[in-house]
């Protein structure tokens, strides 16, 4: 079982670096519901309760909130870069490593993009950009001259 306490130190670094509700909100169990919680309604949530239940929706926020702190850093962006905090979150919640047993709604999504892509290449075309990161730009393409 997780720590409540994990989730608010990753939290505090997160927000150090100007992690927002916007991004949370992104990343949060509850999305899949469409509620929009606060970071500081999750740390009342850890603060209250001594331990997460194991692969439970708080569980898997916290694989979430690592995932983003790590890739975050290991990617050396300067603070307060919200569009990168935002598309690390979309990909974190449409992780299946992470989804756990609840599987959201984008679950599929990977097996799309890579159909899409086996499609656009046999007519010709090369993808550029092909990422879970920003849903809304999920993929660029380029024709070939």
């Amino acid at each position: 079982m997780a720590d409540p306490r994990r989730s608010i130190e990753i939290l505090d670094q997160l927000e150090a670096m100007g992690f927002t509700n916007e991004a949370y909100q992104l990343l949060h169990h509850s999305r899949a519901r469409g509620w929009k919680h606060t970071i500081s309604r999750h740390r009342a949530y850890c603060e209250k309760v001594s331990s997460f239940q194991h692969d439970g929706d708080a569980e898997r926020d916290q694989r979430r909130f690592e995932f983003v702190l790590e890739k975050y850093l290991a990617g050396g962006y300067p603070a307060g870069r919200s569009e990168i905090f935002e598309a690390l979150a979309n990909r974190a919640f449409e992780d299946p490593s992470i989804q756990g047993r609840h599987v959201g709604s984008d679950a599929n999504l990977p097996l799309i993009i890579i159909a899409a892509e086996q499609s656009l290449a046999a007519d010709g075309a090369i993808a550029c950009f092909s990422s879970n990161l920003i849903p809304s730009a999920r993929m660029l393409i380029a024709r070939r001259s």
